[in-house]
């Protein structure tokens, strides 16, 4: 009788080969993730930007209801008054309902709001927003400022896009990275009651970041450089609400590529 014996072969992978295929996964994910978590990131600062900016206008629309007016300068609101308390409750009293205002300080006096050290883009020191105006707490953490210029006298002028003030938001308060252009931005308040990035196009100030690279950089370019401070809210709103650049210290995680 003969027997035969049939030898059926597997195919495996060598701990080598395995070794090979884990390595080049690391490698691949080590160049990808912090591109998607950079994305990541930039999505979630511009929605944060966009419900501000939506709450903010709808703020002063309701203030101007609730006084029966048709422009910023018949509320009263802003007038040049930045050193007076007075004013500051009466924009928070403006603003809270809409904003979920957690907290309220007067002009420059907050030990906690605005006073941590703020660099621009290219991380070297800026300014510290401290003495910006009257500044808020949101509930959701974000902190901004509403500096009514002395300069603004009587109020906002006549024009609807008057400059009645500026708004500073930092999206996150003092979490970091408490950089302009990554979680600081800049708004001017106009005398139609409408919020508009400083240096935008649609604000007719004169000015526009396009033309000025200082600003925010040159169009085209993702990379702001060294001396360009990073108040990019005009050219975020420009680029349909898009962050498209990054500091000249390479991408954040806040505004990569």
């Amino acid at each position: 009788m003969k027997f035969s014996t049939d030898i059926k072969r597997h195919i495996a992978f060598t701990l080598a080969e395995v070794l090979i295929v884990l390595g080049i996964i690391g490698i691949v994910a080590e160049m990808t993730l912090p591109s998607l978590m950079q994305s990541s990131q930039k999505t979630a600062t511009v929605a944060q930007l966009k419900e501000f900016y939506s709450s903010f206008n709808q703020a002063l629309s309701m203030y101007m209801q609730n006084q029966g007016c048709s422009d910023m300068n018949c509320t009263g609101i802003f007038a040049g008054n930045q050193l007076q308390a007075a004013n500051g409750t009466a924009i928070q009293t403006a603003l809270k309902s809409v904003l979920k205002v957690s907290k309220s300080c007067t002009y420059n006096s907050c030990d906690s709001t605005f006073t941590y050290p703020v660099k621009y883009i290219d991380k070297s020191p800026a300014n510290t927003l401290a003495q910006t105006g009257h500044s808020f707490v949101t509930a959701n953490g974000a902190t901004f400022a509403i500096l009514d210029p002395v300069t603004n006298s009587p109020e906002c002028g006549s024009s609807s896009k008057t400059s009645c003030g500026n708004v500073y938001v930092d999206l996150n308060g003092a979490k970091g990275p408490n950089v302009w252009g990554m979680d600081i931005f800049d708004f001017v308040i106009t005398n139609s009651g409408m919020l508009y990035p400083q240096y935008s196009k649609s604000f007719a100030s004169g000015y526009d970041w396009k033309t000025i690279p200082a600003v925010c950089g040159d169009p085209g370019s993702q990379v702001i450089y060294s001396g360009e401070w990073g108040n990019c809210s005009g050219r975020i709103m420009d680029n349909g609400w898009a962050i498209d650049y990054y500091g000249s210290s390479g991408p954040s995680t806040a505004a990569g590529t």
